[in-house]
């Protein structure tokens, strides 16, 4: 079954469709979306706006712009009045022979920090094996691909590579543990295979570089009278590779000593 992702960026609603097992496709142009109170009074007052049901929500866009982004996908502008009586989801399952699908993903229209966004709630939900939740921001644009830092004993998230944690973990202890993951690494970790494999299917099944790795990071800093002398130590404890074992994704460890990437 397809499914209608809707997204606002800009003060614009960005659509995506797709099967439920796959990340979303731009759905044609994006419509100009009213969400404040005021505009969505006047606009609707002298019919400039008109309201559409999708994901159970009622959502006030611009009817100029709901046409252009009809004709867009291969549609009649002229068919904005069946869709305020049927709905849009409605409408497009409806008219799915004629769509236009691009091929860029929803996530392609959106800036970095945008994706970050979308990619933090991503690995919260994933964190407590909230399956459709992490789905739905994966279809909404969130990066599959980022890896990302925990550390031990506080569990703080870090939205930063392995490389980029020394510049964040001065407070955090005299000794604790740095895991740097991959979503995917995360999801096998949570024995998710549902998420794992949706993942997996996003990145054309290439898991070459998905892995989880565990770091021991030890704090010799010293206070001086002229200034602090910052000094860590870093050990690498384990290194797990994300494998697929007969259509199972799981986490397998190779030891230290054979791991041919190395963080410096």
């Amino acid at each position: 079954m397809n499914i209608i992702t809707n997204t606002n960026y800009n003060g614009r609603l960005h659509l995506g469709y797709g099967d439920e097992g796959s990340v979303s496709k731009c759905l044609g142009k994006s419509i100009n979306a009213y969400r404040n109170f005021i505009f969505k009074f006047f606009t609707r007052l002298f019919s400039i706006s008109m309201d559409i049901e999708m994901g159970g929500k009622s959502i006030c866009v611009n009817k100029v712009s709901l046409k252009k982004h009809l004709e867009s996908i291969g549609l009649e502008g002229e068919d904005i009045e069946k869709i305020n009586r049927i709905g849009y989801t409605t409408f497009i399952q409806q008219n799915e022979a004629k769509l236009i699908i691009q091929n860029d993903t929803l996530g392609e229209n959106f800036s970095d920090k945008k994706r970050m966004k979308l990619f933090e709630k991503m690995i919260r939900q994933l964190e407590v094996n909230n399956t459709q939740a992490v789905k739905r921001y994966l279809r909404k644009g969130a990066y599959i691909d980022r890896e990302f830092c925990k550390s031990e004993p506080t569990g703080k998230l870090y939205l930063v590579n392995f490389k980029e944690m020394k510049k964040w973990i001065f407070g955090v202890g005299s000794e604790f543990k740095i895991y740097s993951y991959t979503p995917l690494a995360l999801a096998a970790e949570k024995e998710n295979q549902s998420v794992a494999k949706f993942i997996a299917k996003a990145k054309d099944n290439d898991i070459s570089s998905d892995k989880k790795e565990t770091f021991k990071y030890r704090d010799h800093s010293h206070c001086y009278g002229y200034g602090n002398h910052f000094n860590w130590t870093t050990e690498r404890e384990k290194f797990e590779k994300v494998t697929n074992r007969d259509g199972i994704i799981i986490l397998t460890e190779i030891p230290v000593e054979h791991c041919l990437e190395l963080h410096p």
